[in-house]
């Protein structure tokens, strides 16, 4: 199984009937098991830099993976599910960028 086929799974089990939306508009991922409560939905504020949002999240699993592997970038990559050529990539990218 490939991170990409996780994807595809994490987004084939989102809901797409009517019958998964809440009262308030918002949709329960879990709508089956929902008998008699509603799961509260996540506040997200907007407008939002996705952008930058994104860059530090991937930077956090980077150096979580890392500093589980003793920075070992193979096994980092592998925990991550890309390449180490990838992961290497980035570390550069991101090093670059500090400088700049």
């Amino acid at each position: 199984m490939t991170s990409r086929d996780g994807a595809e799974a994490a987004w084939a089990s989102l809901p797409s009937a009517p019958d998964d939306v809440h009262a308030d508009g918002g949709t329960s991922i879990h709508a089956e098991h929902d008998i008699g409560h509603v799961t509260p939905e996540p506040i997200v504020a907007l407008p939002v830099d996705l952008p930058t949002m994104l860059r530090q999240i991937e930077n956090a699993y980077i150096n979580a993976a890392l500093t589980q592997t003793r920075c070992n970038k193979k096994e980092a990559a592998k925990l991550l599910g890309m390449g180490r050529t990838t992961l290497v990539e980035k570390l550069r990218r991101r090093t670059a960028a500090s400088r700049a």
